[in-house]
């Protein structure tokens, strides 16, 4: 059994040796890196009606750090208490007791180290973690089942167990409780990832003033075990209070051929679905304020569910230069969605990416929304151009090579 080499001399302190005061925050950028920094939250409000099933919320940060229009935030968040409380129960550890945490060469207390640092959450993704577990078993029941669990002919086993049904570290913890007996804490670092800040699109313009929003997803959902689960990061969203403070950082993602740019006199084609509209709500309130044409394809299911941002769009379509074109695929026997409009508006699409040399950027999730985008696109380019579906292909490639086709989506 091969051991990684985080933890040489690994000191664990009792109570009585505790440092019996954390600075989160210097802490954390200790662990994180000096990029993120702390901000207040302002609003926390729900945009989707209450009937529906989901629930989307649009946070307001209180930022004065500059930033891109289109850009992405980084938000490190933490356990909830309760799980806190279950991890270190589980394990019979003091909350003030402490160890040293090496990735900084930092002693720290455990309450700070479940809240903080263990994606407790998580759901195992390779093969380490069962032969870690199964290596400090003594339990001869959960042996025998770790030890199944380590060879890739029970793999089907695995999955059943943990993978489909996204068993989460602590709820396997708490399946094998005896094991946890015999295991070597030190090793903890090595069995429980660390806690990955979650990602999420800018959907504000600097020039809208000293704030930053961002619209989220809670991702709920009911397991294979019946179990109700929210996502871990969107659950600590949905409880943050007005004044609440965040750890955030700041980066660039799409590359965005706007800025310093010569394109960004040209036309700009911008088609997203759900919350994908707020990677683009920034660029869209940029453009709007320097007059510049765009042209704005959104989808959602209705009016009255999921219509995000209905008074910005009222607002700045009022713009000669801002066009924009809905599809709510929900609201009528015949379902459109936004691959449908691009079609029905062919020639203005052909125009403007063709003759204009203008861009076109798609932001949504994964699936099947991005791919039936690009054939709307290449049918457009393909008919109107009176050319061969391959030459469409070729034009499609080489606007992607110059970052004038992009997309941005999630699973």
């Amino acid at each position: 059994m091969y051991l990684k080499e985080t933890i040489s001399n690994p000191i664990h302190l009792t109570a009585n040796e505790k440092t019996n005061f954390v600075n989160v925050e210097n802490t954390l950028l200790k662990i994180y890196g000096q990029e993120y920094f702390p901000v207040k939250v302002k609003s926390n409000v729900r945009q989707t009606n209450q009937c529906h099933w989901q629930d989307v919320r649009l946070l307001g940060l209180d930022v004065i750090h500059p930033y891109e229009s289109g850009s992405t935030l980084f938000m490190i968040y933490n356990n909830d208490d309760e799980l806190v409380s279950q991890f270190l129960n589980l394990w019979s550890l003091n909350r003030d007791d402490t160890i040293l945490y090496p990735d900084i060469n930092m002693i720290l207390p455990w309450k700070f180290i479940a809240k903080y640092i263990l994606d407790l959450n998580a759901t195992p993704k390779d093969l380490y973690f069962w032969t870690l577990l199964n290596h400090f078993s003594m339990d001869e029941l959960e042996k025998s089942k770790l030890t199944e669990f380590c060879n890739p002919s029970y793999e089907e086993e695995l999955l059943e167990y943990c993978r489909r049904p996204k068993r989460t570290i602590m709820e396997i913890l708490q399946d094998f409780k005896e094991s946890i007996k015999s295991f070597k804490i030190e090793y903890i670092f090595q069995l429980i990832p660390r806690i990955k800040p979650r990602e999420f699109s800018i959907a504000s313009s600097a020039k809208m003033g000293n704030h930053l929003e961002i619209l989220a997803s809670i991702v709920s959902f009911k397991t294979t075990m019946k179990i109700q689960r929210k996502g871990a990061c969107t659950a600590f969203l949905e409880k943050l209070e007005n004044n609440d403070t965040v750890f955030i950082s700041l980066t660039k993602t799409c590359q965005f051929p706007l800025y310093n740019s010569v394109l960004i006199t040209k036309p700009l084609i911008l088609v997203s679905t759900g919350v994908g509209c707020a990677t683009f709500r920034g660029i869209i309130y940029d453009r709007y304020v320097d007059d510049r044409a765009t042209y704005i394809f959104f989808g959602c299911r209705r009016r009255d569910l999921d219509f995000y941002f209905e008074t910005f769009w009222k607002k700045v379509e009022q713009s000669k230069n801002i066009h924009i074109f809905y599809a709510f695929s929900r609201e009528n026997e015949k379902k459109v969605y936004v691959q449908n409009l691009l079609l029905e508006k062919s020639s203005l699409l052909y125009d403007i990416i063709v003759k204009q040399n203008g861009a076109v950027f798609i932001s949504g999730k994964a699936k099947q929304m991005p791919t039936e985008i690009s054939n709307s696109i290449l049918q457009i380019i393909k008919d109107f151009g009176n050319i061969k579906l391959e030459k469409a292909k070729q034009y499609l490639s080489y606007m992607e090579f110059k970052n004038k086709y992009q997309t941005k989506t999630w699973n």
